[in-house]
């Protein structure tokens, strides 16, 4: 009967594992007819891996500039709340005022990004960083125009 039941466990193993490699290979084909179709997301807007990464997050923004020894690559930031801006200057936020944007940053982060992680930023990506926060203040008609 043990010789049955390896049988069994074999055969049962064997069908486990065809099924895996069916799945991986259909998401390889999804991936790449996405590539193909021109489909390739932008790094401020939040792809298919991003959202399931940081559900709720609005925009992500993926960092040229690796921080703490490449273990964060983006920022999830969520739209602010009323709460969210108590303490600070909504035209100190607007005007890309590095200190007010250091403070708000954490409190909208869906990634545990730090104050200390924003002044590490590479120059290009604060000024990215505090671009999208601020297009967080305007009307979508605005960005438009």
């Amino acid at each position: 009967m043990t010789e049955l039941n390896k049988a069994k466990m074999t055969e049962v193993n064997n069908a486990e594992q065809t099924n895996a490699e069916q799945t991986n290979t259909q998401s390889i084909n999804t991936q790449s007819t996405h590539t193909q179709a021109g489909n390739t997301p932008s790094a401020n807007t939040p792809s298919a891996n991003t959202q399931v990464q940081f559900p709720g997050a609005d925009k992500v923004i993926a960092l040229d500039t690796a921080l703490d020894n490449g273990n964060v690559t983006c920022i999830a930031l969520r739209k602010p709340m009323p709460g969210d801006l108590r303490g600070l200057k909504l035209l100190d936020i607007i005007q890309m005022d590095a200190g007010a944007v250091a403070q708000l940053v954490p409190r909208i982060a869906m990634n545990n990004f730090t104050a200390q992680h924003f002044y590490q930023l590479d120059p290009a990506d604060l000024l990215e960083v505090m671009t999208e926060i601020a297009t967080f203040f305007t009307k979508d008609q605005h960005l438009t125009q």
